[in-house]
């Protein structure tokens, strides 16, 4: 995840995800994909961070993982409660 979280700009990540969550299909799993961000994503302490710090150790330092991850976390409920 934090690779993807690097790689891909925010808004092109928006424009993609937008008209996945409105399709009926897809809405509902990627609703609940983004509601998930939050709990492994949104804090320093969670698990998703934790275990993104620790798969990248060598290369990355922890806080930088931990800063990525919840800004990115941050953007996307951000962008997406602004509509």
């Amino acid at each position: 995840m934090y690779r993807l979280m690097l790689a891909i700009p925010m808004r092109e990540f928006l424009a993609r995800l937008r008209p996945l969550l409105a399709d009926s299909a897809a809405g509902p799993p990627c609703r609940e994909a983004v509601e998930q961000l939050g709990p492994l994503f949104g804090a320093r302490a969670r698990q998703g961070v934790r275990m993104a710090a620790e798969a990248l150790r060598v290369g990355v330092p922890p806080d930088r993982v931990a800063d990525v991850c919840t800004a990115f976390v941050c953007q996307v409920h951000e962008a997406l409660e602004d509509g």
